[in-house]
Protein backbone atom coordinates (compact mmCIF):
# COMPACT_ATOMS: atom_id res chain seq x y z
CA UNK A 1 0.00 0.00 0.00
CA UNK A 2 0.89 3.67 -0.31
CA UNK A 3 -0.04 4.98 3.12
CA UNK A 4 -2.71 7.33 4.47
CA UNK A 5 -3.41 10.99 3.78
CA UNK A 6 -5.81 13.10 5.90
CA UNK A 7 -6.46 16.62 4.57
CA UNK A 8 -8.76 19.35 5.96
CA UNK A 9 -10.82 17.00 8.14
CA UNK A 10 -13.02 18.72 10.74
CA UNK A 11 -13.28 15.73 13.10
CA UNK A 12 -10.43 14.10 14.98
CA UNK A 13 -8.89 11.12 13.22
CA UNK A 14 -8.27 8.24 15.64
CA UNK A 15 -5.97 5.25 15.12
CA UNK A 16 -6.00 2.90 18.11
CA UNK A 17 -4.36 -0.54 18.42
CA UNK A 18 -3.20 -0.41 14.79
CA UNK A 19 -0.08 -2.13 13.43
CA UNK A 20 1.37 -0.40 10.37
CA UNK A 21 3.46 -2.77 8.23
CA UNK A 22 4.45 -3.05 4.58
CA UNK A 23 3.36 0.47 3.60
CA UNK A 24 5.30 3.08 1.65
CA UNK A 25 5.00 6.85 1.69
CA UNK A 26 2.45 8.35 -0.70
CA UNK A 27 3.88 9.48 -4.02
CA UNK A 28 0.96 11.60 -5.25
CA UNK A 29 2.55 14.77 -3.85
CA UNK A 30 6.15 15.24 -2.83
CA UNK A 31 5.00 16.77 0.49
CA UNK A 32 3.34 13.50 1.47
CA UNK A 33 6.45 11.94 2.90
CA UNK A 34 5.00 9.64 5.53
CA UNK A 35 3.08 6.46 6.10
CA UNK A 36 0.49 8.81 7.64
CA UNK A 37 0.24 12.39 6.32
CA UNK A 38 -1.84 14.98 8.18
CA UNK A 39 -2.72 18.42 6.76
CA UNK A 40 -4.90 20.94 8.63
CA UNK A 41 -6.46 18.18 10.75
CA UNK A 42 -6.41 16.61 14.23
CA UNK A 43 -4.76 13.24 14.84
CA UNK A 44 -4.88 10.76 17.74
CA UNK A 45 -2.46 7.82 17.63
CA UNK A 46 -2.87 5.48 20.61
CA UNK A 47 -1.20 2.10 21.15
CA UNK A 48 -0.02 1.87 17.54
CA UNK A 49 3.05 0.11 16.16
CA UNK A 50 4.97 1.34 13.12
CA UNK A 51 7.38 -1.12 11.50
CA UNK A 52 7.44 0.32 7.99
CA UNK A 53 11.06 0.14 6.85
CA UNK A 54 10.44 1.37 3.29
CA UNK A 55 8.68 4.60 4.20
CA UNK A 56 10.53 7.92 4.06
CA UNK A 57 9.02 8.72 7.47
CA UNK A 58 6.28 7.25 9.64
CA UNK A 59 4.14 10.31 10.43
CA UNK A 60 4.26 13.70 8.71
CA UNK A 61 2.15 16.60 10.03
CA UNK A 62 1.54 20.10 8.71
CA UNK A 63 -0.57 22.77 10.44
CA UNK A 64 -2.23 20.14 12.64
CA UNK A 65 -2.92 19.21 16.28
CA UNK A 66 -2.00 15.76 17.54
CA UNK A 67 -1.56 13.32 20.41
CA UNK A 68 0.76 10.32 20.05
CA UNK A 69 0.45 8.04 23.09
CA UNK A 70 1.92 4.63 23.91
CA UNK A 71 3.17 4.04 20.37
CA UNK A 72 6.28 2.34 19.00
CA UNK A 73 8.22 3.50 15.94
CA UNK A 74 10.90 1.25 14.49
CA UNK A 75 13.55 2.40 12.03
CA UNK A 76 12.50 3.91 8.72
CA UNK A 77 14.54 5.42 5.89
CA UNK A 78 14.58 8.95 7.29
CA UNK A 79 12.62 10.52 10.20
CA UNK A 80 10.06 8.76 12.38
CA UNK A 81 7.93 11.87 13.07
CA UNK A 82 8.01 15.17 11.18
CA UNK A 83 6.16 18.15 12.69
CA UNK A 84 5.68 21.34 10.69
CA UNK A 85 3.77 24.34 12.04
CA UNK A 86 1.87 22.00 14.36
CA UNK A 87 0.94 21.60 18.04
CA UNK A 88 1.02 18.32 19.93
CA UNK A 89 2.13 15.85 22.58
CA UNK A 90 4.17 12.65 22.43
CA UNK A 91 3.62 10.48 25.52
CA UNK A 92 5.02 7.10 26.59
CA UNK A 93 6.33 6.41 23.11
CA UNK A 94 9.43 4.61 21.77
CA UNK A 95 11.19 5.96 18.68
CA UNK A 96 14.13 5.15 16.46
CA UNK A 97 15.02 6.15 12.90
CA UNK A 98 17.85 6.18 10.37
CA UNK A 99 17.85 10.00 10.52
CA UNK A 100 15.83 11.72 13.31
CA UNK A 101 13.40 10.30 15.83
CA UNK A 102 11.47 13.61 15.85
CA UNK A 103 11.90 16.71 13.68
CA UNK A 104 10.13 19.83 14.98
CA UNK A 105 10.13 22.69 12.45
CA UNK A 106 8.47 25.95 11.40
CA UNK A 107 7.06 27.42 14.64
CA UNK A 108 5.84 24.09 15.98
CA UNK A 109 5.00 23.53 19.65
CA UNK A 110 5.79 20.07 21.00
CA UNK A 111 5.80 18.36 24.40
CA UNK A 112 7.49 14.96 24.85
CA UNK A 113 6.82 13.12 28.12
CA UNK A 114 7.89 9.74 29.55
CA UNK A 115 9.32 8.47 26.26
CA UNK A 116 12.46 6.81 24.89
CA UNK A 117 14.39 7.67 21.74
CA UNK A 118 17.37 5.60 20.66
CA UNK A 119 19.47 4.31 17.77
CA UNK A 120 18.90 7.39 15.61
CA UNK A 121 21.29 9.80 13.94
CA UNK A 122 19.52 12.65 15.79
CA UNK A 123 17.13 11.93 18.64
CA UNK A 124 15.19 15.24 18.56
CA UNK A 125 15.86 17.93 15.94
CA UNK A 126 14.43 21.39 16.75
CA UNK A 127 14.54 24.22 14.21
CA UNK A 128 12.54 26.98 12.56
CA UNK A 129 11.79 28.94 15.76
CA UNK A 130 10.00 25.98 17.34
CA UNK A 131 9.19 25.51 21.04
CA UNK A 132 9.81 22.12 22.67
CA UNK A 133 9.42 20.80 26.21
CA UNK A 134 10.96 17.44 27.15
CA UNK A 135 10.23 15.77 30.49
CA UNK A 136 11.24 12.30 31.72
CA UNK A 137 12.72 11.22 28.40
CA UNK A 138 15.69 8.90 27.78
CA UNK A 139 17.70 9.57 24.63
CA UNK A 140 20.32 6.88 24.03
CA UNK A 141 22.84 5.73 21.42
CA UNK A 142 22.35 8.60 18.96
CA UNK A 143 24.99 10.44 16.97
CA UNK A 144 23.37 13.65 18.28
CA UNK A 145 20.92 13.35 21.15
CA UNK A 146 19.33 16.78 20.60
CA UNK A 147 20.07 19.32 17.89
CA UNK A 148 18.65 22.85 18.19
CA UNK A 149 19.05 25.95 16.02
CA UNK A 150 17.23 28.66 14.04
CA UNK A 151 15.98 30.64 17.05
CA UNK A 152 14.24 27.71 18.74
CA UNK A 153 13.52 27.11 22.44
CA UNK A 154 14.07 23.90 24.42
CA UNK A 155 13.10 23.19 28.02
CA UNK A 156 14.34 19.80 29.22
CA UNK A 157 14.01 18.35 32.72
CA UNK A 158 14.29 15.03 34.56
CA UNK A 159 15.78 13.40 31.46
CA UNK A 160 18.90 11.46 30.48
CA UNK A 161 21.17 11.54 27.45
CA UNK A 162 23.35 8.45 27.28
CA UNK A 163 25.85 6.92 24.90
CA UNK A 164 25.65 9.69 22.29
CA UNK A 165 28.53 11.03 20.23
CA UNK A 166 27.27 14.53 21.10
CA UNK A 167 24.39 14.77 23.57
CA UNK A 168 23.30 18.39 22.91
CA UNK A 169 24.34 20.12 19.71
CA UNK A 170 23.65 23.73 18.69
CA UNK A 171 25.22 24.14 15.23
CA UNK A 172 25.94 27.32 13.33
CA UNK A 173 22.79 29.04 12.04
CA UNK A 174 21.94 31.82 9.62
CA UNK A 175 22.26 35.38 10.94
CA UNK A 176 18.58 36.25 10.46
CA UNK A 177 17.58 33.93 13.31
CA UNK A 178 17.63 34.91 16.97
CA UNK A 179 19.67 32.93 19.45
CA UNK A 180 18.27 29.55 20.43
CA UNK A 181 17.67 28.95 24.15
CA UNK A 182 18.07 25.78 26.21
CA UNK A 183 16.72 25.59 29.78
CA UNK A 184 17.62 22.51 31.82
CA UNK A 185 16.60 21.01 35.15
CA UNK A 186 17.98 17.72 36.47
CA UNK A 187 19.44 16.75 33.10
CA UNK A 188 21.71 13.71 33.30
CA UNK A 189 24.63 12.98 30.95
CA UNK A 190 26.12 9.47 30.87
CA UNK A 191 28.80 7.90 28.68
CA UNK A 192 28.65 10.49 25.91
CA UNK A 193 31.73 11.38 23.86
CA UNK A 194 30.73 15.04 24.23
CA UNK A 195 27.95 16.39 26.41
CA UNK A 196 27.34 19.86 24.94
CA UNK A 197 28.63 21.54 21.78
CA UNK A 198 27.48 25.10 20.97
CA UNK A 199 28.75 27.12 18.01
CA UNK A 200 25.83 29.47 17.30
CA UNK A 201 25.94 31.58 20.47
CA UNK A 202 22.86 29.85 21.83
CA UNK A 203 22.00 30.40 25.46
CA UNK A 204 21.88 27.55 27.98
CA UNK A 205 20.50 27.91 31.50
CA UNK A 206 20.30 25.50 34.41
CA UNK A 207 22.30 22.80 36.08
CA UNK A 208 23.38 19.63 34.31
CA UNK A 209 24.85 16.50 35.85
Amino acid sequence: GKGVSIIDVNRKSLFKYVNFEGLNNLKTFSAQRGTINIFNSDLLLIDCDFSVKNSFCHVSMFNSNFLISKCSFSRCRNNSIEINNSLGIIFKTKLEADSSGVVCDNNSNLKIFSSKINNSYIGVKIKGESYVKINDVDIEMCEKGIEINEGSYLEIKDSELKGCTCAVNAPQQREEFLKSEIVTENLQFKLNNQNVFIENKSLIYGKVN
